[in-house]
């Protein structure tokens, strides 16, 4: 037994140092751990201010060269043995010197101190419960980040300066005004920043940083952008980009979920929204329809249409088509518009019609930009779902009658959305009607088809730059390839032109068919659930629309057929246009129909029998109209 437990004696001795070595192995790991941390911190933060740091010595320096040659400057600018001059040349006192640099290092450091108080203090109370995107926001506000970069450098050049002048160095004479200038900056500048940092309590006031941050990436990546045919920077355009978006839509979400901003914040962020849109819609024909910008999407590929080898090995494998990828050529509208009519349709839902009302008057004037891009129909898919939002939730409102406010809104919304599609139709008439297809010709004849921007510089549609796109992939070719055969900048124009009124003929066709189908249903969806103060207000802006198309009517033929007007390929097929109504019939025809009782309704609407609103049926016996434009036959 002594044996036994001397051997366990012996076995905890051995076991204590080893406990020991281990202890301070695991020890000292941890130590070189924290120290490589720390040290990374170090770098981190020494990258961030090196270039200050150098900025401000470059500054001292350069102040030390010019001091050695400060009576030579005088003498060279004409100033010697003048007051001016021999006020300039009078030596700096050292003692008042030294103290004024003390003195604008600690009133800097004041300034930095307060305005991180101030936002400190906001965050802390505003943006404890807000998301990721609008907290970085307040990081990113450039106003913000010039001053305290302003002021730190002003700090940091005061105590280079001090330890200048501590080491014997002389009192620069150009170091006062510097320094008095860049101390005034901070002064006047803290007043408004300080002023400003009251209303970071409302976030939507940083959502101009965030329009400009994504037009200044959406620049980048149009055929104007720096490298803008590298797919590497269109995509890094494109993810920042949607970043920035994402942002934008934060903020309206953050605006909606707080009663204290759902009066003029949400109001303004809705409006940077539609301004957004109306600049994309804009510039989107100047980038490369094949851009990575736009990002890809998949596409289902219809088996009459699809390559015979694909439908052969669909066939043989008893499996579907495989997808193709496409440009998402609408990415930057549905991120932006999707929520915006969500929003509209929440609003009408929870009684808020006013919120709704506002939400809408600012769409008027983005949807007549799609008439202006020739997006049309993209224009009216944007409409049909706005009213799915709308009429859905119109027809689970209280009933007309019942509460007068909500009623009253509920039919300046209806008024406002049936206005909409108005608006797509006068602005591509408008484009139409201000197009001087011989100066275009003349322009296209005239352009250098083999540079890469020469497709993108005329804002044509996107169906018309896709053409010229491989047209210039034709004539780059033929450069590279020194071809004897060259084609021709006539050929070039006249493909792009009738490419052009094959868009002007599909848009139209499009407004036609919207106003034939979309007014008589949304009306009598409206009648189905007793709105009919509603339906009345749909059917007369159906009656305006079909309007403004019978005067429209009379002037656009002549564009068509300046489009269309054959030239040498005279085996070009070209769009037929089946004008209704033109020149002398032309007449809106509101025939027999039915009233919501049963009675029969005879219309007679020439435009020439109604004066504008005169004419419009009252909404009891208006519910069974329909409109048609009565063709010269």
């Amino acid at each position: 037994m002594s044996e036994l437990s001397s051997a366990g004696s012996d076995l905890r001795c051995c076991r204590l140092p080893c406990a020991f070595v281990l202890a301070s192995f695991f020890g000292t790991r941890h130590l070189v751990s924290e120290a490589t941390a720390h040290i990374s911190a170090a770098r981190y933060l020494a990258r961030r201010s090196a270039l200050s740091i150098v900025l401000a010595a470059l500054v001292v320096v350069a102040l030390h060269f010019v001091e050695k040659s400060w009576a030579g400057l005088i003498s060279d600018v004409g100033l010697k043995h003048t007051e001016i001059g021999d006020a300039l040349e009078r030596p700096v006192d050292r003692g008042t010197y030294s103290i004024l640099l003390q003195s604008v290092a600690a009133v800097t450091g004041v300034f930095l101190a307060l305005y991180f108080t101030a936002v400190s203090t906001v965050a802390a109370t505003v943006y404890t419960g807000v998301s990721h995107d609008i907290r970085n926001l307040m990081v990113r506000d450039k106003l913000g980040n010039i001053y305290v970069r302003a002021v730190a450098f002003l700090s940091a050049l005061s105590v280079f300066l001090l330890v200048e002048e501590a080491s014997g160095g002389a009192a620069y004479h150009l170091a006062l005004p510097i320094v008095a200038l860049l101390a005034g900056f901070a002064i006047f500048a803290f007043i408004t920043l300080g002023q400003r940092a009251f209303y970071f309590s409302d976030p939507t006031v940083l959502s101009d940083l965030v329009v400009g941050e994504f037009l200044r990436w959406f620049r980048d990546a149009t055929a104007r952008g720096w490298r803008w045919g590298d797919p590497s920077f269109q995509e890094e355009h494109r993810k920042r980009g949607r970043r920035a978006l994402q942002s934008l839509i934060a903020l309206l979400a953050f605006s909606r979920s707080h009663e204290f901003l759902r009066d003029q914040p949400e109001r303004n962020v809705l409006s940077r929204i539609v301004f957004v849109l109306r600049v994309y819609l804009t510039g989107k024909a100047t980038v490369p329809t094949k851009s990575r910008w736009f990002g890809e999407t998949y596409e289902h590929r219809q088996w009459y249409l699809t390559d015979s080898t694909a439908v052969s090995l669909a066939n043989q494998t008893a499996s579907q088509l495989t997808p193709t990828t496409v440009p998402d050529v609408r990415w930057v509208e549905k991120t932006l518009l999707d929520p915006v009519l969500d929003a509209i349709g929440e609003d009408l839902r929870a009684n808020r019609g006013e919120a709704a009302y506002i939400a809408l008057t600012s769409l008027p004037q983005l949807f007549e930009e799609f008439g202006k891009q020739f997006a049309a129909q993209e224009g009216i898919e944007w409409v049909v779902k706005a009213s799915e939002n709308v009429l859905e939730a119109i027809s689970h409102a209280p009933e007309e009658g019942s509460q007068s406010g909500v009623s009253v809104l509920s039919v300046a919304s209806i008024d406002m959305l049936a206005g909409l599609a108005v608006s797509i139709e006068v602005g591509l008439y408008r484009r139409l009607s201000e197009l001087d297809v011989a100066a275009l010709k003349a322009k296209l004849e005239a352009a250098r088809w083999a540079r890469d921007e020469s497709p993108y510089e005329f804002r044509l549609p996107r169906a018309v730059v896709e053409t010229l796109e491989e047209l210039h992939t034709g004539v780059e070719f033929e450069d590279v390839a020194d071809s004897e055969v060259r084609t021709p900048n006539w050929y070039v124009a006249e493909i792009a032109l009738n490419r052009l009124a094959w868009s002007a003929h599909d848009e139209f066709g499009a407004c036609l068919a919207h106003v034939e189908a979309w007014y008589p249903q949304a009306a009598d969806r409206l009648n189905a659930v007793k709105r009919h103060l509603a339906a009345g207000a749909v059917l007369a802006h159906g009656l305006e629309l079909a309007w403004k198309l019978a005067r429209h009517l009379e002037s656009l033929p002549t564009v068509a057929d300046q489009l269309g007007q054959v030239g040498a390929l005279n085996d070009l097929r070209r769009p037929q246009w089946d004008w209704p109504g033109v020149p002398a019939t032309g007449r809106i025809v509101p025939p027999r129909d039915t009233q919501a009782d049963g009675r029969s309704n005879p219309g007679s609407g020439s435009p020439a029998e109604h004066e504008r609103g005169s004419g419009l049926p009252r909404p009891s016996g208006a519910l069974g109209w329909r409109w048609v434009l009565q063709g010269a036959g």
